[in-house]
């Protein structure tokens, strides 16, 4: 059978890559994802969640897609040198779609940590909204950062989380 006599339902989206957005299509859609998750979902923000360090920020996208050609992001976060060494990674967002495949928010961690390292990093600091406190709590002692700070964005409780290697 030629492909061209298939039917598109037939194929699934079985690819998924993160990476470092730095296409208009990908930060567009990161944005979108934002917006969808931090105003629309949880309402944390009111109209958007855009604010200064976004100018700064490297954006991390996990795509899904088929045949290597990305059709949709489905998870992103960003990361920004906050000071020499210090860097700070925050608005983590998956659609909710995806939330059950897992290890796609830790593969998301893992790549901004290791993306700040490739950096320069020598202390990583999160910021998060309580309902991620979870996901971030299991993955502080794999982040391979001599320091690890954690800030909660929606009501700025500051658990104190040191990991040393």
């Amino acid at each position: 059978m030629f492909i061209t006599e298939m039917n598109v339902e037939e194929f699934a989206h079985s690819e998924c890559h993160i990476k470092l957005a730095v296409d208009d299509w990908a930060l567009r859609e990161a944005q979108k994802l934002r917006n969808d998750v931090f105003v629309v979902e949880q309402g944390i923000f009111q109209t958007s969640d855009h604010d200064v360090f976004d100018s700064s920020a490297y954006t991390l996208v996990a795509t899904i897609g088929l045949l290597g050609i990305p059709d949709a992001v489905v998870g992103t976060v960003r990361i920004h040198e906050q000071a020499p060494g210090v860097w700070v990674g925050s608005r983590l967002a998956v659609d909710q779609a995806y939330r059950s495949v897992k290890g796609l928010g830790k593969a998301l961690i893992a790549m901004a940590v290791s993306s700040a390292r490739a950096q320069g990093c020598t202390a990583f600091c999160r910021m998060f909204n309580c309902q991620m406190w979870v996901c971030f709590k299991s993955w502080v002692g794999r982040l391979w950062v001599r320091q690890v700070c954690t800030v909660c964005s929606t009501c700025s409780c500051r658990p104190t989380l040191t990991c040393t290697r």
